[in-house]
């Protein structure tokens, strides 16, 4: 609960400024820490995990793209913007 409290909103903001859709922004971040969750005795990050979760935020907002470019829905996300999202 300590990492959820104190990485939220962090991740929360930077995921809804990338996808521009509060729903969407909600949904990645809740995902993310529920994979975090299901996972956390494998992960193994350095002491500070911020770097590791924007990192996988990153990740999961690219895949999201490509899954909907896939189905033909256009999210407001450039390549260069994918490019400096971390």
């Amino acid at each position: 609960r300590v990492l959820y409290d104190r990485y939220w909103e962090m991740l929360y903001r930077k995921a809804y400024t990338r996808l521009g859709n509060s729903s969407d922004a909600e949904d990645i971040v809740q995902a993310l820490f529920v994979t975090l969750w299901c996972n956390r005795l494998a992960i193994k990050p350095e002491p500070d995990l911020g770097p590791y979760l924007f990192v996988a935020l990153k990740y999961a907002i690219i895949k999201k793209v490509y899954r909907e470019a896939r189905k033909g829905v256009v999210l407001p996300l450039s390549v260069h913007e994918l490019e400096i999202i971390g």
